[in-house]
């Protein structure tokens, strides 16, 4: 298995949003609600993210969850059961290629068919896959993902391709496989 390292530099990089920022006591129903219209897939990152859209009402095509909140355990989210269930193994600060051929994998499933559910469950940490996703998925894609002690952040993938595609560079991933 192959492992791309992130410095210390490009982690920095990555505390500004790659999105829209929606601060924690302002996210509601009717602000997300415009995303789960025209998307072809919506994609959460991480274990709060998707509890609190699922709290919300909304369902998305993939989920990566690591069953952990800000590096400490906690129990399994409470989601719907009703998913294509896959694991990879991704360390912190890294993205690997076991992680790499699960997006891709997935990916293609949800291509053939758009109302398909996946979850997608990380032995590590998952921060770092909304990079791929972003960078590799359709433009149309929307994904979420938690600002830690700030809110939520809501990244329309054709808006942020290129930034992501041009970091994952960086660090040698120039495509899902």
């Amino acid at each position: 298995m192959q492992k791309f390292t992130f410095t210390n530099e490009l982690r920095n990089q990555l505390k500004t949003p790659l999105g829209l920022l929606v601060k924690d006591i302002e996210i509601k129903r009717e602000i997300l609600e415009k995303y789960f219209h025209e998307p072809i897939v919506k994609v959460s990152v991480g274990d709060r993210t998707a509890e609190r859209l699922k709290e919300f009402g909304f369902t998305v095509n993939l989920e990566i969850i690591d069953m952990m909140e800000r590096r400490f355990a906690r129990p399994y989210p409470n989601l719907s059961s009703e998913r294509n269930l896959f694991r990879a193994k991704n360390e912190a600060g890294s993205i690997t290629s076991d992680a790499l051929q699960r997006l891709d994998q997935i990916l293609n499933m949800i291509l053939r068919d758009p109302k398909k559910t996946v979850r997608l469950i990380i032995n590590g940490e998952e921060d770092l896959l909304t990079l791929p996703v972003v960078a590799f998925f359709p433009d149309n894609t929307v994904v979420f993902y938690g600002q830690p002690g700030e809110g939520l952040v809501v990244v329309q993938s054709k808006d942020a391709k290129q930034k992501a595609t041009e970091i994952l560079a960086e660090v040698g991933i120039r495509s899902l496989n």
